[in-house]
């Protein structure tokens, strides 16, 4: 029997028709409540970042209105006009870099540094044994991928006869590991990128 194949073009209808939005952005949203329960993040994040946003647009209304004020009512030279230009710029500043605060505890830089850790053994350069097979490499692919090392695992089995899974479907031929992380990463980072805008747009 034939079975389901998806394509990018696939991907790209379905995103576009809306009908991974809610599902995408809730599982974010589980995602990061549960990281922050067991300590990782802040709690209340998306208020720590509503706090600096308005901060940041206070500043810059009170400087505009200084501002404007200063224009119409001060002598000249207006030189205290100055302040006010760099209260609106400090303002834009810190409503451009609100959603950058960093929102890690403790506790989640050091676990993020376990996984960077983690990451530097992916990207080794010593090959791993044929002996091991390519259960290890298919095993360990999805965390590779989501540390960006994928390219690094990889060439780590580029010694190993390879064989395509079987719930990948391509016409091209795969001869190693780093060929299949080749073909499937476009899609695969495709997928990543668009699931992303959701969040962006849907978590607010």
């Amino acid at each position: 029997s034939a079975r389901p194949i998806s394509s990018k073009d696939d991907v790209k209808l379905r995103i576009g028709h809306g009908l991974f939005s809610k599902k995408v952005a809730a599982i974010y949203e589980y995602l990061f409540m549960d990281a922050s329960r067991v300590g990782y993040f802040v709690a209340n994040a998306a208020r720590v970042h509503r706090r600096y946003l308005l901060a940041g647009w206070l500043l810059f209304f009170i400087g505009t209105a200084g501002f404007l004020a200063g224009a119409i009512s001060l002598p000249d030279p207006k030189y205290f006009l100055l302040f006010w230009v760099g209260l609106i710029g400090m303002g834009y500043l810190v409503v451009q870099l609100a959603p950058y605060v960093p929102l890690r505890t403790p506790q989640g830089r050091r676990e993020l540094g376990q996984y960077l850790g983690y990451r530097q053994y992916l990207t080794q350069n010593e090959p791993i044994g044929a002996h091991q097979g390519l259960d290890l490499f298919l095993q360990q692919l999805p965390t590779a991928w989501a540390l960006r090392a994928q390219q690094g695992w990889a060439r780590r089995f580029r010694s190993t006869v390879f064989h395509r899974p079987n719930w990948y479907f391509t016409t091209k031929p795969l001869e190693t590991s780093v060929d299949f992380v080749q073909d499937i990463d476009h899609l695969v980072s495709f997928v990543a990128e668009s699931f992303s805008s959701v969040r962006e747009k849907s978590l607010q």
